[in-house]
């Protein structure tokens, strides 16, 4: 769910025009006014514009955030987790506001300009908090994963079965987890960090399955089936 918002927050930086957002075309001619106050009339025209546009698109990401505020209750997370993700939309809610002071406050294109400088820094901090949030949401569920890792050899090893080379994988999971859990605490988890964390699960996985391929009880031929062969 977190990921797919988090595109639909991005499609509106896109749609606000980031890349160049001060291009216009050519002036056309205005009858009875000379050359000055045409330009002058356009260009308030363009400004006007241009700024509604950005103060419209951060309208789009408070709404965004809105949402998910709304819906951070009812996500299957931990306590832990919610608080950090809650303390994230904070930041994020505090960084649209320092945006829409920013565009707000702009009276001409040079001033806007300068203000989209400040905004696009901005940005790279939103953008930060956004992919920190789905990252949170991808450790919950390999954390999920690697509680019923350890079920699974605890059942296995009741039944007499060699497990410790599927611990061995466990552990190994487990401290990357721990690992990443620290770095969203500190707000330096990576793409990476969780790349590696989902490997480490994978071969965990890989190596429960294989166990109880290998120990697998063989069927017993039905009395129908012996008869038959006889």
């Amino acid at each position: 769910m977190l990921p797919i918002l988090i595109l639909m927050a991005i499609s509106p930086a896109m749609a606000a025009g980031f890349g160049k957002p001060f291009e216009h075309a050519g002036i056309p001619p205005i009858p009875g006014k000379n050359l000055e106050e045409k330009k002058s009339e356009i260009q308030e025209k363009l400004f006007n514009k241009t700024k509604e546009r950005l103060l419209n698109w951060t309208e789009k990401l408070e709404r965004w955030i809105s949402k998910m505020e709304s819906k951070v209750d009812t996500l299957k997370m931990s306590e832990e987790a919610k608080a950090r993700i809650e303390k994230r939309i904070q930041d994020m809610e505090k960084i649209v506001d320092e945006m829409r002071a920013k565009i707000d406050s702009a009276t001409n294109f040079a001033e806007l300009r300068n203000a989209m400088k400040d905004v696009r820094m901005l940005w790279a901090d939103l953008s930060k908090d956004m992919r920190l949030i789905a990252f949170e949401h991808a450790v919950y569920q390999l954390e999920k994963t690697i509680d019923r890792l350890n079920n699974t050899a605890n059942e296995l090893s009741g039944k007499g079965i060699d497990v410790s080379k599927l611990r061995e994988k466990i552990g190994t999971a487990e401290e990357k987890l721990q690992a990443v859990k620290g770095k969203l605490d500190s707000g330096t988890a990576t793409a990476k960090d969780i790349a590696e964390l989902k490997q480490a699960v994978k071969d965990a996985f890989r190596e429960a399955k294989e166990l109880i391929r290998e120990n697998r009880p063989m069927p017993t031929p039905s009395p129908t089936a012996t008869t038959a062969g006889a």
